[in-house]
């Protein structure tokens, strides 16, 4: 049976999305403190803020060599941690390069359940919500690209998405550290290494029956 409690966050983290956006969209039409409102509503309402990289957690294009790694998102990204909000990784680039950036950087430790290939990002984001066990209307989709994010919309009734140019905009003192220690983090962690365990004892009784 659902929480109507859940049930009631997850239409005000969707209509607190909205809001913004009708927000950006008419500049005078607000002034700072409307905007940090704004953003504590998303923030208070969000469990999971699901990434894209190129052109979103950093500038330019991997595998172009464009790369310009971010220092601000990465702060950002320390500052949301510690606020409580877990996270995960939806790239469409090879694993092991972006896996090594984030290894260079000291930041993959904030990820977790990430799908980095080269498939369609509706149902990777998906499968990502999936693992975490949480519903979507609890999750915040960033990516630069706009089909891209009417496309999880598509496959993910009920995701918020926004263009991380309008995400980056948050005044980062609203994130109070409330889990400096990242146990969420940590359980999630937890939690992929078992699944990462089965799914390996999976495939070895497969190949012994074979």
């Amino acid at each position: 049976m659902k929480d109507p409690k859940e049930d009631s966050l997850a239409r005000e983290l969707s209509c607190a999305v909205s809001e913004l956006k009708n927000l950006l969209a008419f500049p005078d039409s607000y002034n700072s403190l409307k905007l940090r409102s704004v953003f504590e509503n998303i923030i208070a309402k969000t469990k999971l803020i699901i990434w894209d990289m190129d052109e979103t957690f950093w500038s330019g294009v991997l595998k172009e060599g464009t790369l310009k790694y971010s220092d601000k998102n990465h702060r950002l990204l320390v500052k949301l941690a510690e606020h409580g909000i877990v996270h995960s990784v939806c790239s469409n680039n090879n694993e092991v390069d972006v896996a090594a950036v984030l290894k260079q950087h000291d930041v993959e430790q904030y990820f977790v359940f990430s799908k980095i290939s080269w498939g369609s990002k509706g149902p990777m984001v998906k499968a990502i919500i999936e693992s975490f066990q949480l519903r979507p209307q609890s999750v915040l989709f960033l990516d630069d690209n706009s089909r891209i994010r009417k496309e999880v919309e598509f496959f993910n009734p009920g995701v918020s998405t926004l263009d991380p140019l309008d995400f980056f905009k948050i005044d980062e003192n609203i994130l109070v550290p409330k889990d400096k220690s990242l146990k969420k983090i940590a359980e999630y962690k937890l939690l992929e290494r078992k699944f990462k365990a089965q799914l390996e004892s999976n495939s070895s009784n497969e190949q012994f029956l074979r």
